[in-house]
């Protein structure tokens, strides 16, 4: 019998805002600013309206992430595919991050995979007023890990090496000081 696995996927319509450093206040205590609290209050909103209606609980395990981001094309530039200007997309994952803690995982730390994530414009035929994101969340599963084809190690793991010195290579062409056969610093007499 295979275990259910939850995945939640919405999407976040408007301006795609990324994270912004807290600023300070009184008293040297920091605080995010009013716009970025509203866009994360939205983003966990769509978020927890979207889980209550299919009645996924909270993800308590490893969680993989993906975050696309779509904006419509610039009128008089010729096919632009990459959105390469800001917001950063680390930041805009940091704010999404920020914006589900409590709501779909018990804290950001639990993101240990990334699904595919991207800024990308629309193609210049496809009209949009505005931009948006597609958040995809799911439990991690073991077929999240990397392929086994990892590289040959250079020697085998039970190979044991020679001490140095054996194949000449600290001797420079000169008997060991240890050896029997030679005398003082390995220069025969």
């Amino acid at each position: 019998m295979t275990a259910l696995i939850y995945k939640i996927e919405f999407r976040i319509e408007g301006p795609i805002m990324g994270w912004k450093r807290p600023a300070k206040g009184h008293g040297n205590q920091h605080y995010d600013p009013p716009e970025q609290v509203s866009y994360k209050y939205m983003v966990g909103t769509i978020c927890k309206t979207w889980m209550m209606k299919r009645r996924i609980p909270l993800l308590r395990g490893p969680v993989a992430l993906g975050v696309q981001v779509f904006y419509p094309h610039p009128a008089k530039k010729t096919r632009l595919y990459f959105k390469d200007s800001v917001p950063d997309l680390d930041n805009i994952v940091k704010n999404i991050k920020d914006a589900l803690k409590g709501i779909a995982w018990i804290d950001d730390r639990q993101v240990c995979h990334y699904l595919p994530t991207g800024k990308w414009y629309l193609p210049p035929e496809t009209y949009a007023e505005f931009d948006y994101a597609l958040v995809t969340i799911r439990e991690a599963s073991r077929n999240d890990y990397p392929s086994p084809e990892f590289p040959k190690p250079r020697r085998n793991a039970r190979q044991i090496p020679e001490p140095a010195g054996v194949d000449g290579s600290e001797g420079e062409g000169g008997s060991r000081p240890d050896d029997p056969g030679s005398r003082g610093r390995g220069v025969a007499t």
